[in-house]
């Protein structure tokens, strides 16, 4: 993988069995925890999102040309996504340096991906309030 991404995504896994299970106290260990990540590596981090439940998602699909939405997540499997952290940083192995510090409670897993074409592919709209992105 070339250097030349500058923006990445990490997308944090969880087991929402596991997470349903937490105590108060449990889940004020668990923000604390993000808390002093985000703090340790806020000149990286662009953005943070924690996500809801995905059985209060839903999932649309095109099937056989039509559109269809199902309630729940999209594949249903052990680990579930849970959150996303946007950073800046040069190259993967910054990144990598920095996804080892997230907070690992319970079973996680973490997936980094490069953000391609975010500043080569933005384009104005015509009422130019906004960017659009080319795929």
């Amino acid at each position: 993988m070339k250097d030349e991404a500058a923006r990445w995504a990490i997308l944090v896994y969880g087991n929402e069995t596991f997470e349903a299970q937490l105590s108060a106290q449990g889940w004020e260990s668990v923000f604390t925890k993000h808390s002093a990540f985000a703090k340790k590596h806020s000149s990286a981090i662009i953005e943070a999102e924690r996500f809801g439940w995905s059985r209060d998602g839903i999932a649309i699909r095109g099937v056989d040309g039509e559109i269809v939405a199902t309630d729940g997540p999209v594949v249903d499997t052990d680990l579930q996504l849970r959150g996303i952290y946007i950073l800046e940083a040069p190259n993967i192995d910054t990144i990598k340096t920095i996804a080892r510090d997230l907070p690992y409670v319970g079973p996680v897993a973490v997936e980094v991906r490069p953000i391609v074409g975010h500043e080569r592919s933005n384009v104005v709209t015509p009422d130019a309030s906004r960017s659009i992105h080319k795929w």
